[in-house]
């Protein structure tokens, strides 16, 4: 049985060279780890992920998916710096299997918004 679930994709760390270690902030599933092989996408993305559930923490990802890539938010400086410290919170407090509608809306919706707010 595979999961599907949109998410907001915080952090990725480089592995072993040619794998990645993604964060990713989904509003059904809190903060999700992945194991990926080659992921084009970067930080501060609206992704689709398509996982099969573990016991593990880290989960292995089977297909990942662009929704939006929050372009607008790369236009300034102070954009990324706030993005940033908005998903340094995030990593700091959001559990795995924490649900989180609210939290992921409000912070999508305030991502969106930087740009127009950093003029």
């Amino acid at each position: 049985m595979s999961i599907k679930t949109a998410g907001l994709l915080l952090q990725k760390t480089p592995y072993l060279g040619h794998q990645t270690i993604l964060k990713v902030f989904a509003p059904e599933h809190g903060m999700l780890t992945f194991f990926a092989q080659k992921i084009s996408f970067t930080p501060f993305a609206l992704i689709e992920c398509v996982y099969r559930p573990q016991e593990k923490e880290m989960q292995k990802l089977m297909d990942c998916s662009l929704i939006d890539p929050l372009w607008n938010l790369r236009q300034s400086y102070d954009s990324v710096l706030a993005a940033g410290s908005i998903a340094h919170d995030l990593l700091r407090t959001q559990m795995p299997n924490k649900k989180a509608n609210e939290l992921f809306d409000l912070t999508v919706f305030y991502l969106k918004k930087l740009p127009i707010a950093a003029e």
